[in-house]
């Protein structure tokens, strides 16, 4: 039986110590089943339990918490919402119209473009060379609104990253191979 203050093993009368919480908060660990120990988020160190408790003024409750911190918005934070929802559907608008004028003029030209999922080369389910490092391949695509026609951009880590350079490369020959 594990030894608390209100155990009926002769110390009733006897009042919780720093040293008989300790003993206690290392008997409880042990009598922790499995089941009960995956319900736990984040369990928590001895030493830090003890260095909490023996400073109450890390308990106390933050008053410095904001609307924001609880999920209300205040005036200015809807304002900048419904802005945002105005340029969001305005946008969409002008991509829609810019759309229609590319199938109906062919001098004028909208593309999308994306950097598709880092492909690595060469690719096997079979053995060790699954294991093997691979080498990164980058994939930037191009979709041209007007004509529905695709273009991809490939490249391998030997060559360049995904950095701004090699991005605004593959845009700057997109824009050349569109223009000729």
């Amino acid at each position: 039986m594990m030894d608390t203050p209100n155990s009926t093993n002769g110390n009733s009368n006897k009042t919780p110590t720093r040293e008989n919480i300790s003993s206690l908060v290392s008997k409880r660990g042990s009598a922790i089943t499995p089941r009960k120990r995956a319900n736990y988020k984040n369990p928590v160190k001895k030493q830090l339990f003890r260095k909490m408790k023996s400073n109450p003024q890390a308990w106390k409750k933050k008053e410095s918490i904001t609307g924001y911190m609880r999920g209300e918005l205040d005036d200015n934070d809807e304002e900048q919402f419904v802005r945002h929802q105005r340029n969001k559907e305005s946008s969409r608008d002008q991509k829609s119209k810019d759309k229609q004028r590319a199938k109906t003029d062919k001098s004028f030209v909208v593309s999308t473009f994306d950097l598709e999922a880092v492909l690595p080369t060469p690719c096997s389910m079979v053995g060790d060379l699954y294991y093997k490092r691979c080498l990164s391949t980058y994939n930037l695509s191009f979709y041209s609104l007007g004509d529905g026609k695709g273009t991809c951009y490939l490249w391998d880590e030997v060559n360049g990253g995904r950095g701004s350079n090699e991005i605004g490369s593959c845009i700057l020959m997109h824009i050349n191979s569109v223009a000729e």
